[in-house]
């Protein structure tokens, strides 16, 4: 009896993962939207390191990858600081309507990588 309660909930949970897993996310404008892009910002700012790391240099004559360890430290440090501030004030809508303060929203949203 026991294994057919356990192989039933196994069944209905596998099965009901990609229904839930749609809409991961609260809708634009509110303000658990705001906490949810605060604090992924705020944990995951460090992904901004390594995007910002591989830009192209355009037609510099320094490798990218020195003018990229400090656009990336300054970003990784940006994209941090500002989700901490959407979680400070998440209950408040500033700027109006919960915006996000960074475009893309989120570290995962840029574009990929053109070759």
């Amino acid at each position: 009896m026991k294994k057919v309660f356990c192989l039933t909930l196994l069944i209905l949970v596998c099965c009901g993962m990609p229904i839930q897993a749609e809409e991961v996310f609260d809708p634009q404008g509110t303000p658990l939207r705001k906490l949810e892009r605060g604090g992924a910002n705020a944990l995951l700012g460090g992904l901004e390191f390594l995007y910002r790391l591989r830009q192209p240099d355009n037609g510099a004559n320094v490798p990218p990858w020195i003018t990229g360890i400090g656009a990336s430290i300054y970003y990784t440090c940006k994209r941090s600081l500002i989700g901490l501030y959407e979680v400070v004030t998440f209950p408040f809508p500033l700027p109006a309507d919960y915006v996000p303060v960074m475009k893309p929203e989120f570290v995962w949203q840029y574009p990929p990588k053109k070759k």
